[in-house]
């Protein structure tokens, strides 16, 4: 296969991606404490926002797919009431109640704003010649969204930091936020397990 084909194809794929929309998390920074040598085995898992369908969205798909490992958890929003202020008191009394040893709290920290180069939809070469294939494949400025995520889980019993994570997420051209809760718990878990915190 030639260079310039070649050329030509990652052009198209790029512009695929590029077009269509997509989220994506990435862990910038973690920390586990060296010392903390327990298993959870009920996670309380709360999500620190103002929409509480996105809050119990999060809460509930971090929950199932906990569970998927064999891990019990509870979403805190289906034990705590949203009518009240809470603090560490009655998180912690609940989590005695329900028998939770850890409790997992995600809040967004950051959102920014990125402005990238969007890709047309292919077409017909403007010339004969393979360049003019790639310049017509540019288009004009596309606008994402970057939320910056902090990620801890407690220990109830000696109510110690376990473990904390700050993450990035990128969104592209998404509006479904299941669809992008659904790419960020994954990562973290799989970074959970591969850090022994859970099994």
């Amino acid at each position: 296969m030639s260079a310039i084909w070649m050329m030509c194809r990652l052009v198209l794929v790029a512009g695929f991606f590029l077009s269509s929309g997509c989220a994506t998390t990435k862990l910038l920074s973690e920390w586990r404490d060296p010392e903390y040598a327990g298993t959870p085995r009920n996670i309380m898992v709360m999500g620190v926002m103002p929409n509480l369908a996105l809050k119990t969205q999060f809460e509930d798909e971090f929950v199932k797919q906990l569970k998927a490992r064999g891990i019990d958890a509870v979403a805190g929003s289906s034990q705590l009431p949203a009518d009240i202020k809470l603090d560490k008191d009655v998180i912690a009394a609940k989590m005695k109640d329900i028998g939770a040893d850890t409790v997992l709290i995600t809040r967004v920290i950051d959102r920014r704003t990125i402005e990238s180069m969007a890709s047309s939809p292919p077409g017909p070469p403007s010339t004969g010649q393979w360049y003019g294939y790639y310049s017509s494949s540019m288009g004009g400025m596309s606008t994402s969204v970057m939320a910056a995520t902090q990620t801890n889980i407690y220990d109830l019993k000696t109510e110690r930091l376990i473990w904390t994570a700050v993450s990035d997420t990128w969104i592209q051209g998404s509006e479904d936020n299941l669809f992008i809760i659904r790419t960020f718990v994954p990562v973290v878990i799989k970074r959970l397990v591969e850090e022994k915190v859970i099994k």
